[in-house]
């Protein structure tokens, strides 16, 4: 619905959208409510497909013009607030202590600590760097190696290498048995160069995509803070980047997640969500969204702004601090794009609501405020 909105939807998902506003009347009664948020004229299912320009509701003395989705998706950026799922407002003193938020990088640039205790900087160092008895390849963003170079190498639990990805990349990892790791920003994984021959295991701190090579003789564990999730060979996408929660997205195969109180297997097209001390919940998901990160595309639905804000400091750098702590209230729905500047998602935000922005600390401190 919001890409049919913006005009950047694809001609079958618009067929697709068409069909369910017209047969399903929960759809349709959210499709109106939507168009109605957005104050639109009168958009059927025959929508202009394309970059039409239109006023938002109250905002008559401006128009927001929207681009065509392959000219670098900055369409998806003015979506942040296209429709606010019902604006609700906390009755709270503006006096509050305001709420800050921010993300430490594990360092300034991808980084590679080997277990000698040396340091490699992978963002100054492109193609074969040697190390010891180890050829690594370091190209297209992906650090790679062979298991036949490494026939000699000990497989002890102690020689432990350490990859930190930093704020605003993302980085690729394939290990010794042909598994793929895919790193978001600000995401730290633990890895052995050789695995040994009875199991293969990893630690990850934030969030990483796996696409974990077969191998019925060796399940693969993927230690995270609070939990250890087993596999054989599947695709899913972990997330532990808020202290105590962490999320495990399951796109094929077959997942079994240990806890402390449980062990839980996840199907296909299932998220699981344990929280310390609270246990599971399980929901369906949309892989296009759990996995947009991949793009430097970041989907939001119904969300407020501090869930937003989190995104913010990972992905630019830039800590930020709601100077009204009632705005956490509001609801948003939209897309945030990280390879367009942050002042265009932030002059969208401003153009379509109430909520004010400006930079302290030389531009690395956003402040979001609610004017008098």
């Amino acid at each position: 619905m919001t890409e049919k909105l913006a005009g950047v939807i694809s001609a079958s998902d618009e067929d697709y959208i068409d069909q369910l506003i017209e047969n399903d009347s929960v759809i349709h009664e959210k499709w109106e409510e939507m168009q109605s948020i957005m104050g639109k004229d009168s958009m059927t299912n025959n929508t202009h497909k394309g970059s039409p320009p239109w006023r938002i509701k109250g905002k008559t003395a401006k128009q927001i013009r929207f681009y065509s989705w392959s000219r670098g998706v900055a369409a998806c950026l003015v979506l942040l607030v296209l429709f606010s799922i019902g604006y609700t407002f906390l009755n709270r003193s503006s006096k509050e202590e305001p709420l800050i938020v921010t993300v430490e990088s594990p360092s300034d640039h991808i980084s590679l600590q080997l277990s000698d205790g040396q340091e490699i900087n992978l963002s100054n160092s492109e193609g074969s760097i040697q190390s010891g008895d180890i050829v690594l390849e370091n190209e297209n963003q992906t650090l790679s190696f062979s298991a036949t170079e490494l026939a000699g190498h000990s497989s002890d639990k102690h020689n432990i290498n350490t990859l930190s990805v930093p704020v605003g990349m993302d980085f690729r990892v394939n290990l010794a048995d042909g598994t793929i790791v895919w790193l978001n920003s600000t995401t730290e994984i633990k890895f052995p160069f050789k695995f040994s021959s009875t199991i293969r295991e990893v630690e990850v701190n934030g969030e990483a995509y796996f696409e974990v090579a077969k191998d019925s003789k060796r399940p693969f564990i993927v230690h995270l803070p609070e939990s250890d999730i087993e596999v054989l060979g599947t695709a899913f996408n972990i997330n532990s980047y808020e202290p105590g929660t962490e999320k495990v997205a399951l796109v094929e195969g077959a997942v079994k997640i240990k806890t402390p109180e449980s062990i839980t297997n996840i199907t296909p097209g299932t998220e699981l969500m344990y929280i310390k001390g609270k246990g599971i919940s399980h929901t369906s998901f949309d892989s296009k969204e759990i996995l947009g990160w991949q793009k430097g595309i970041f989907y939001f639905y119904d969300a407020g702004l501090p869930k937003i804000c989190n995104v913010i400091p990972r992905w630019f750098g830039i800590d930020v601090v709601l100077d009204n702590p009632s705005i956490e209230a509001k609801r948003f729905a939209g897309i945030l794009d990280k390879n367009q500047p942050i002042e265009i998602f932030l002059e969208d935000l401003q153009t379509i609501t109430d909520i004010e922005y400006y930079f302290e600390k030389g531009g690395k401190e956003l402040h979001f405020r609610v004017p008098e």
